[in-house]
C-alpha cells in the first residue's frame, strides 16, 4: 500500500470516516487528467486534499498534516451536516451547482469502485 494510502486509512479511522471516501476524496481533489495524487501546492491550495493556503493548517505541505486536515474536516462536516452531499458542499464550497453535481458524483462513484475493489489501493 502507498505511504499516502497508509496515511489516509489512519487518519480516517482516527475520526471516524469510510475509508473507502477518504481515499475517494483524496483521489477526487488530488488528481488532473491522467495526473493522479498530485501532492504539494497547486495554486491556492495544498494537495492532495484541497486544503486552501489560507487555513492555516499545520503541516499542510506535507502529506500527513494534508491528509489529517482532509480528513478532520470531512469528518466534522459529516457530524455537522448529516448527509455526505451537504457534507461534501460544505468541504468544497466554491463550485457552481453544474460542477458541484459533477463533483459530488465523481466522489459517489470512486467510493463504490473503492469498495467493490478493496485491493485497489495494495
Amino acid at each position: 500500500m502507498p505511504e499516502w494510502a497508509i496515511l489516509v486509512k489512519a487518519y480516517s479511522m482516527a475520526y471516524g470516516v469510510d475509508l473507502n471516501l477518504a481515499l475517494a476524496l483524496a483521489e477526487a481533489e488530488g488528481s488532473k487528467g491522467k495526473e493522479r495524487f498530485r501532492f504539494g501546492l497547486y495554486g491556492r491550495y495544498w494537495l492532495p486534499f484541497g486544503i486552501y493556503t489560507g487555513c492555516n493548517v499545520p503541516r499542510a505541505d506535507t502529506p500527513g498534516g494534508n491528509a489529517e486536515a482532509g480528513i478532520r474536516a470531512l469528518a466534522k462536516h459529516l457530524r455537522k451536516q448529516g448527509s455526505l452531499r451537504a457534507a461534501l458542499r460544505k468541504y468544497n464550497t466554491g463550485d457552481s451547482p453544474a460542477q458541484f453535481e459533477r463533483y459530488y458524483k465523481r466522489i459517489t462513484c470512486l467510493t463504490k469502485e473503492n469498495r467493490e475493489n478493496p485491493k485497489r489501493w495494495q
